[in-house]
């Protein structure tokens, strides 16, 4: 192994491991406030705290945007461990976290943060360590599972019409952009550039049937659940869980 790959590797490892950490450490923060909202003679305490964590979730995503371009300018963004987009990422999640505990539900946003931060943790790992496509699929379809669930608990409430219809259509737009990112820029090796920016989603290799066959049967699933509504709306979140799980053995063992 050479001497460059051995660095490389190095560097997912220490990224890899500080996302981890940054997100134990954040639940661990978020979970006080959390008690915090539970108890009356604590609550106007938690409230204050968390305007607070507010105003620095926002500043700390300001920062992090700043440092994410310079560290473009610089290249140093190839081999930093802890990167401009994560501070800018957890300081959303700090700000986007507070803000629901404090003028909307704290129970709730617990419950999100909860599902959101381990997902996010284990898409980052995801991100640098397997190839970019399944990265593409794997955060497009955990949104479209979690549109189908949405779906499904629209469909037993008749009074959020609302909510069911617009799951569908986020879900269908997840669907038809990474198709049309293919198309647009397979001629390109996949590489879509705004000045110093290059976006991939798929790699050169990917088979123009791929997105197609991905994302078709997701748009299928999408729609057939909004039509026929719970329980195959849940069926259909399984089913898309599924196809990750086995998409993840996959590209593990071709990775080997």
């Amino acid at each position: 192994m050479s001497q460059k790959t051995v660095q490389k590797n190095d560097y997912i490892t220490n990224r890899v491991l500080t996302f981890f950490g940054a997100t134990a450490i954040l639940l661990w923060a978020i979970s006080y406030l959390n008690r915090g909202f539970g108890y009356h003679s604590s609550y106007k305490i938690a409230g204050a705290v968390a305007l607070f964590l507010i105003a620095v979730g926002i500043a700390g995503a300001v920062y992090g945007a700043m440092r994410y371009l310079r560290q473009m300018r610089d290249g140093s963004i190839k081999t930093a461990t802890l990167t401009g987009t994560v501070i800018t990422w957890f300081s959303l999640l700090l700000a986007g976290g507070a803000g629901m505990m404090r003028f909307f539900d704290y129970t709730v946003a617990m419950r999100l943060l909860y599902i959101i931060m381990p997902v996010s943790a284990i898409l980052y790992l995801i991100f640098c360590t397997y190839p970019r496509e399944f990265f593409t699929v794997a955060t497009t379809h955990a949104c479209i599972a979690l549109l189908l669930w949405f779906i499904g608990q629209a469909s037993e409430l008749p009074v959020r019409p609302t909510m069911k219809l617009t799951s569908l259509v986020i879900g269908l737009v997840l669907c038809v952009v990474p198709v049309a990112f293919y198309q647009f820029t397979h001629k390109n090796s996949g590489v879509l550039s705004v000045g110093s920016v290059r976006l991939r989603l798929f790699s050169p290799q990917v088979n123009r049937s791929y997105p197609a066959a991905v994302y078709g049967g997701a748009a299928a699933l999408l729609v057939a659940s909004f039509v026929f509504g719970n329980p195959l709306a849940y069926y259909a979140m399984f089913a898309v869980i599924g196809f990750l799980f086995a998409a993840v053995v996959y590209y593990t063992v071709r990775m080997f």
